[in-house]
C-alpha cells in the first residue's frame, strides 16, 4: 500500500486519540486542571466569536411579535415567568 493511504492517517489519528487518552487519564490532578483551564479558555474564546458574528444582525428591524417571543424566551429561561410566591413553594427561595 502506498504510504498516503487512509489506513495510515486513521492509524495516526488512533494513536493520536490514545496518546491523548493516556494522557488525560494519567495527568493527575495537575494535568486535569491543566485541561479544564485550557477548555475553559477555549469555550470563552467560542462564546466571544459567536457574540461578534452576531452583532451585525442586532440592527435588522424584526417584527413585534418576534421581540414579544424573545421576552418571553428569557424570562422561561431565567425563572421570571413563575411568580415570586411560587418561586419561593418551589425552590424554598426566602
Amino acid at each position: 500500500m502506498p504510504s498516503g493511504s487512509t489506513t495510515d492517517s486513521a492509524a495516526a489519528t488512533a494513536a493520536a486519540v490514545k496518546a491523548l487518552l493516556e494522557f488525560l487519564s494519567a495527568g493527575g490532578p495537575i494535568g486535569n486542571f491543566l485541561f479544564g483551564v485550557t477548555t475553559n479558555r477555549l469555550w470563552s474564546m467560542v462564546e466571544g466569536m459567536q457574540i461578534i458574528a452576531m452583532y451585525p444582525l442586532l440592527k435588522i428591524d424584526a417584527p413585534g411579535n418576534l421581540g414579544m417571543g424573545q421576552a418571553v424566551m428569557r424570562k422561561i429561561s431565567t425563572f421570571e415567568l413563575v411568580g415570586d410566591d411560587h418561586q419561593k413553594k418551589i425552590w424554598g427561595f426566602n
